[in-house]
């Protein structure tokens, strides 16, 4: 059996409370002290309550609104831009407007352009035929002389001539050498009978003068005929 003088006289958890004796009071050990609590880390003491801060509102500010003043230079800006567009588009139509016109005044009308002719050019050939007003070839002394520096040319153009029926005179060296065919005249009415001889050499485009003194490439052959032929270099085909 156990011994009852062994037992701790303090109550246990859950046990009713019995009345010690103070004589065993006295006797019993006082209680055990918990031991002190080891010091911690030092902390910082809260801060002293201050102001309260202002919680920010989640929701944008409206936008700020704006003057009539603060329109003004925008407006000002829009129209000035609209006036430039006008003057160029203004510009640009006037500058096509003169391409235009001057295209149009540059463009042949139908009185300009010629008329292309569908009838053939009318040719003249050289005739042979003396004019009416001529004399009749064997009426006419004729004389040729060389001035083309060429031999027996005076010779083979009288023989042409005989042939037509002219009365030719022996042919005969000028006295110089002639560029230009010349027929000369002993007188102004024998003109028509100097381009029959002009035309009968062949030589329709050959001046016909009247004989003078001076004239270049005459001989004393020449004194007495009706009509005279200084031969130049022109004629040799």
């Amino acid at each position: 059996m156990a011994d009852d003088s062994k037992r701790d006289p303090r109550p246990a958890d859950g046990d009713a409370t019995v009345p010690i004796p103070a004589e065993l009071l006295s006797i019993l050990p006082p209680p055990s002290e918990a031991p002190p609590a080891a010091p911690g880390p030092a902390t910082a003491p809260p801060p002293p309550p201050g102001p309260a801060r202002p919680v920010p509102d989640p929701t944008p500010p409206p936008p700020p609104r704006r003057s009539l003043a603060d329109h003004e230079p925008r407006r000002r800006g829009g129209a000035l831009w609209l006036v430039g567009a006008l003057v160029v588009v203004a510009l640009f139509v006037t500058a096509c407007y003169l391409l235009v016109a001057r295209a149009e005044d540059d463009r042949p009308t139908a009185s300009d352009v010629p008329v292309a002719s569908t009838e053939p050019p009318a040719t003249t050939a050289p005739t042979t035929v003396p004019p009416a007003e001529s004399r009749a070839p064997a009426d006419v002394a004729v004389v040729v002389l060389n001035g083309s520096g060429q031999r027996g040319w005076a010779g083979e153009n009288a023989t042409r001539l005989s042939e037509a029926g002219y009365a030719a005179e022996p042919a005969d060296a000028s006295s110089e050498d002639i560029e230009v065919t010349t027929v000369y005249v002993a007188e102004e009415a024998l003109t028509p009978d100097g381009a029959a001889v002009a035309a009968a050499l062949g030589l329709p485009d050959a001046p016909v003068e009247p004989r003078a003194e001076d004239s270049p490439g005459l001989t004393d052959a020449a004194a007495e005929a009706d009509v005279v032929v200084v031969l130049g270099a022109d004629s040799i085909g």
